[in-house]
C-alpha cells in the first residue's frame, strides 16, 4: 500500500478558496465547501495526515479532512502547525501586545482529536 498523499493550496483571487487533492480522487476539491470567505488571506498551510493547518492574519485555522470541517483553533494572533504527525498550536495568554502575556504552548498527535463536526 502507498502513502496517502495530499496536496492544498488557494486557488481564485475574486473568491480564494482552500483546494485539496489525495492521491486516488480524480481531481481536486474544494476543502470546506462553500467557505470561500474563510480562505481570504490564508498563508502557511501545512498538512499532516487528515489535518490541514493554516494561518489568517487573526488567527490559525483546522480543517479535517475525514468530515470536510474546519474550526479556528487559536485565539487572535495565535499560531497553529501540522506536521510530521503533530499539531502544535501557540498563542499568547492575555493581551498578546502588553508586557504581561504568556506565551502558552501546546503539542498534540494528529491522529487523537476526535473529528470536528460539520456545521450545516
Amino acid at each position: 500500500m502507498h502513502p496517502l498523499t495530499t496536496w492544498a493550496w488557494i486557488a481564485g483571487e475574486q473568491q480564494p478558496t482552500l483546494m485539496v487533492w489525495r492521491t486516488g480522487q480524480p481531481a481536486p476539491v474544494a476543502g470546506v465547501p462553500g467557505a470561500a470567505a474563510a480562505a481570504e488571506g490564508i498563508d502557511q498551510l501545512r498538512i499532516s495526515g487528515d489535518l490541514i493547518t493554516c494561518r489568517t492574519p487573526e488567527a490559525a485555522y483546522a480543517l479535517d479532512l475525514r468530515s470536510a470541517a474546519y474550526s479556528r483553533i487559536t485565539p487572535r494572533y495565535g499560531y497553529a502547525q501540522a506536521r510530521g504527525g503533530e499539531l502544535a498550536i501557540a498563542h499568547s495568554r492575555g493581551d498578546a501586545e502588553s508586557a504581561g502575556s504568556r506565551s502558552v504552548i501546546q503539542v498534540v498527535r494528529t491522529d487523537r482529536p476526535p473529528r470536528l463536526p460539520r456545521c450545516g
